[in-house]
């Protein structure tokens, strides 16, 4: 919880930021601050923490003895989708992203899939977004979900335990992370190592595991979904964070020799997905003009978009592929642009040379 003295020393010294959604005015914590997490955010007296970063493991039994103090553990699928909490101030629903924005897209989906009812325990749902987004794969399957993978009690200022935010979801009709189920630490380590495999096999990103009382939680993410996730970006990559392919060449590097599975299987795999994608880049930078992703969404009141426009063009460019009309909506198609890589590889593709 961040005081009033606090709250001025972090604005003062720009860790935090004011914001404004309509008439609400807020305050989010744009950096960690002392104790407070990056992300937190202050509204009407209420104060919302930030979702802290999960420590990642790279060996299935090391990681889970030295990270999990439990014997049995809980193992969900991890999301591949964006980080939202999900919160009930005056009655109304917002969602708050990842770095404690209201997001204006989000907040209008969620009010269409959260019930009020589940806010009268005062809890922060913590979940994942997929599907028809703006920052997620478009899919003709259904429009977005929202995935609950914890639950935080606002007056406890603790996460719910596996068991109970499943009961609670249940109750209330939202879905859960998918569960894998409960298993004991060693006594289920070759389920746990099945599991693992199988997971990488049927093209899921991970598995999130849980202490028993959820205070402990670390991921274990496959090399598919790294390999996957390497030839999704690297057309962009200059537009990528610092240390974007390093992480997922060591991790999948890490699990591959850990199951003995094929080095040359998972080496051409790795090849073709990095070569054939930035292959593929260059043709679009050549045949369009410039590098680029497309999403699709579908909103309620296009002032979303608009809002949606003027929060994201601060780190991108956005060009709009069309806005249709349907019964549910306004349909819009449109590309984010990415504009560093689309310089630097046309200067490249022009002749530019570099000294290493």
């Amino acid at each position: 919880m961040a005081g009033a003295e606090e709250m001025r020393a972090a604005l003062a010294k720009g860790a935090a930021e004011r914001g404004k959604f309509g008439a609400l005015e807020y305050v989010r914590f744009r950096s960690p601050y002392r104790e407070i997490e990056r992300g937190s955010v202050a509204i009407k007296g209420g104060f919302y923490p930030g979702f802290p970063h999960i420590k990642r493991i790279f060996t299935l039994e090391n990681g889970l003895e030295k990270n999990i103090s439990s014997e049995r553990v809980f193992a969900e699928e991890k999301i591949d989708g964006y980080n939202l909490r999900c919160v009930s101030i005056g009655n109304e629903i917002y969602a708050l992203s990842r770095g404690g924005i209201i997001d204006a897209f989000s907040t209008e989906k969620l009010r269409g899939i959260v019930p009020r009812a589940i806010f009268q325990g005062n809890v922060m749902l913590c979940g994942e977004m997929i599907g028809n987004t703006p920052y997620t794969r478009p899919t003709n399957e259904f429009d977005v979900k929202y995935y609950v993978f914890d639950i935080y009690d606002l007056e406890e200022g603790e996460y719910l335990p596996p068991e109970e935010r499943y009961a609670l979801l249940k109750r209330h009709g939202l879905e859960p992370a998918p569960s894998f189920g409960k298993f004991h630490k060693k006594g289920d380590l070759k389920k746990l190592r099945a599991l693992a495999l199988n997971v990488n096999k049927s093209g899921k990103e991970g598995i999130v595991f849980k202490s028993e009382d959820r205070t402990e939680v670390v991921k274990y993410v496959n090399p598919n979904a790294d390999i996957e996730d390497v030839g999704s970006t690297i057309k962009a990559i200059f537009d990528m964070p610092t240390g974007q392919y390093n992480q997922r060449i060591l991790r999948s590097a890490i699990f591959i020799r850990e199951y003995g599975l094929g080095k040359e299987e998972y080496g051409c795999k790795l090849g073709k997905s990095i070569y054939e994608n930035f292959a593929k880049g260059l043709d679009m930078l050549e045949r369009e003009g410039s590098i680029y992703d497309e999403f699709e969404i579908l909103v309620k009141d296009t002032a979303v978009w608009d809002e949606l426009r003027r929060h994201m063009s601060h780190e991108i460019r956005l060009e709009t592929v069309f806005e249709r009309e349907e019964k549910e909506g306004t349909r819009i198609k449109f590309r984010k642009i990415y504009v560093k890589s689309t310089r630097k590889l046309r200067e490249f593709l022009n002749g530019k040379g570099i000294t290493d």
